[in-house]
């Protein structure tokens, strides 16, 4: 067995964690990878240009997610990436098994932990294709307190042959996790749910010709069930936002490595 010393390490495999570690030049080790929902994008606000983000655009938190991965890795950071089978903490040291079934040890002087506190909640996302309905202006509707179907966020479609105008949705619940199963909680009751909602919303099926009137008609909306997602949320005492007001040590071989970097992904773009 190895035994690995460091005076100062970060765990954890959210957003949280890796920005905490890159802003204050730390190594990190992922227990378990929490990469953000695919669909989650930043706040406005959130300034991630010192990692090649421009901030006049909009970015999912998921590439933040792999960027800060791919350049904290680049830098000899993350220690055992993708590779830990199982973890255990102890007073002072941290037991660690491989993917391989090798052995090691960590001691450290200072340990900071993220993503230890679950939430009972747990998230859920209903992912749906939408058969008639999917053509119009929407991209988010949040409805205010509740946590059943709180949101529903439109992208575009991913199914094959489907056109570039398509939109999909999935529904965003929070559901406590001893009650996931409940017939009340179903895919059936949050489709009917969503079906409700984009009705209020103004949303139409697909045009079905005309009265005599002249008035468009239009088919119901139509939408079917793909499948469920379901995550931990994780209270963290420490903020994103609060993480992005610190100064980088722009002294650090970190920061050197993450300049030369993106200057040579802004060369390759070039060409």
């Amino acid at each position: 067995m190895e035994l690995l010393n460091f005076d100062k390490v970060v765990v954890g495999g959210s957003l949280t964690a890796l920005l905490y570690a890159y802003k204050h030049n730390l190594p990190i080790i992922i227990d378990q990878a929490h990469i953000p929902f695919a669909l989650d994008e930043c706040p406005k606000h959130w300034d991630f240009s010192f990692i090649g983000f421009s901030s006049k655009l909009t970015h999912k938190k998921s590439q933040i997610w792999d960027r800060l991965v791919f350049l904290l890795s680049m830098a000899g950071m993350v220690i055992f990436p993708n590779n830990i089978q199982s973890f255990r903490q102890e007073e002072g040291v941290l037991s660690i098994i491989m993917n391989n079934n090798q052995r090691f040890k960590i001691s450290y002087n200072e340990i900071v932990e993220f993503d230890r506190d679950k939430n009972e909640a747990m998230i859920v996302y209903d992912w749906f294709a939408v058969r008639s309905g999917a053509r119009h202006d929407h991209e988010l509707i949040k409805i205010p307190d509740t946590n059943f179907v709180h949101t529903l966020m439109f992208h575009p479609s991913t199914r094959a042959k489907t056109r570039n105008d398509v939109k999909d949705v999935c529904a965003v619940s929070e559901i406590p996790e001893s009650e996931i199963n409940d017939l009340e909680w179903s895919e059936s009751y949050v489709r009917m749910r969503v079906l409700q909602l984009m009705k209020q919303q103004g949303i139409r099926g697909q045009s079905n010709g005309y009265n005599k009137k002249g008035l468009q008609l239009h088919y119901a909306i139509k939408i079917e069930h793909m499948y469920r997602e379901t995550r931990y949320k994780y209270d963290n005492s420490i903020q994103i936002s609060d993480l992005l007001k610190l100064k980088l040590n722009q002294d650090s071989d970190l920061w050197k490595l993450t300049t030369n970097l993106l200057r040579g992904m802004a060369s390759t773009l070039l060409e």
